[in-house]
């Protein structure tokens, strides 16, 4: 089967296709298409781009490693986030002795005024904030505001305590406001 034919071809399709002996094609095409969100992902949780580059390698090879466990009819998507998000959760680990005495200010609440300049920020915008938070925070609030994870189910997979997770959680809330302001405060002055 060509290449190019490949890359039409379902999830469910491709996926039966990795299974078998002659998979490289199929492999290489699932890769493709996958390579960019599953990055977009990584980049969320990784401290610097080759970081959040390890980190979708380590995923793509447990993806196909694990092929078998993977319930054809499930969304292959969701899936693979799921690996990439425990990959990058095994990274953090790894790491994990190098972030606990990280110096927290207190949170504070962002000003009145700001919601539109919130509105008109870019993703790009958004994840230049996200990267300038200590490791601990990111992870945390990647979890639990944009993966929907409880604080109970994040305490399990980091090994710290609900109310950790939540004092996490609200200093990178504040932490990000205050990058915001410093970041984009100036743009707001310029609306007014």
């Amino acid at each position: 089967m060509a290449e190019h034919s490949q890359d039409s071809l379902s999830d469910k399709k491709l996926v039966q296709l990795c299974k078998k002996d002659e998979s490289y094609k199929a492999k290489k095409a699932l890769y493709k298409r996958y390579y960019q969100y599953s990055f977009s992902v990584a980049l969320r949780y990784a401290v610097s781009e080759e970081l959040a580059a390890e980190i979708v390698n380590d995923s793509f090879v447990k993806l196909f490693r694990n092929l078998d466990e993977f319930k054809i009819d499930s969304s292959l998507r969701s899936w693979f986030r799921r690996i990439i998000i425990n990959t990058a959760i095994d990274h953090y680990r790894k790491e994990k002795k190098h972030l606990e005495n990280i110096p927290i200010e207190e949170p504070s609440m962002i000003e009145d005024g700001y919601e539109d300049i919130i509105s008109a920020l870019t993703v790009k915008d958004i994840l230049r904030l996200l990267e300038k938070l200590p490791e601990y925070h990111r992870i945390i609030f990647n979890l639990y505001e944009i993966e929907n994870y409880s604080h109970k189910e994040i305490s399990e997979i980091l090994d710290i305590s609900v109310g950790t997770s939540r004092s996490y959680l609200s200093r990178a809330k504040a932490q990000l406001q205050k990058l915001f302001i410093a970041n984009f405060g100036e743009r707001y002055e310029r609306t007014l």
